[in-house]
């Protein structure tokens, strides 16, 4: 359903002040944040999450020590391979910049 003309000035106008507002927030939910390859990772990664933990439960119901044990290294592995590629706000250009004119203020 396409927006019409006054519900597109709105969208545009409530950005700015967001933007104006919270900066950081603005910067997280940007047009980029949600992208298809992204969700694509976030939904391989809690595939393999989830299967790392039935692993480990299977292992606990049989009781084989070791099943235990590789279902939750794929658990944390899978968490670590998903996580890395999440952009934090912290991380923006010149975030390093704007930290230190902050120190050299104080």
């Amino acid at each position: 359903m396409a927006l019409s003309e006054f519900e597109k000035r709105e969208l545009d106008r409530i950005s700015s002040r967001l933007e104006l507002d919270d900066p950081k927030l603005a910067l997280l939910l940007g047009s980029d944040a949600f992208t298809a390859p992204g969700r694509r990772h976030l939904r391989s990664g809690a595939a393999a999450i989830l299967a790392g933990l039935l692993i480990l439960v299977t292992g606990q119901l049989l009781q084989v020590p070791l099943l235990g044990i590789i279902g939750f290294g794929i658990m944390c592995a899978a968490g670590y391979w998903t996580s890395r590629n999440i952009r934090w706000v912290s991380r923006r250009p010149g975030h390093r910049k704007d930290h230190e004119e902050r120190n050299a203020e104080q």
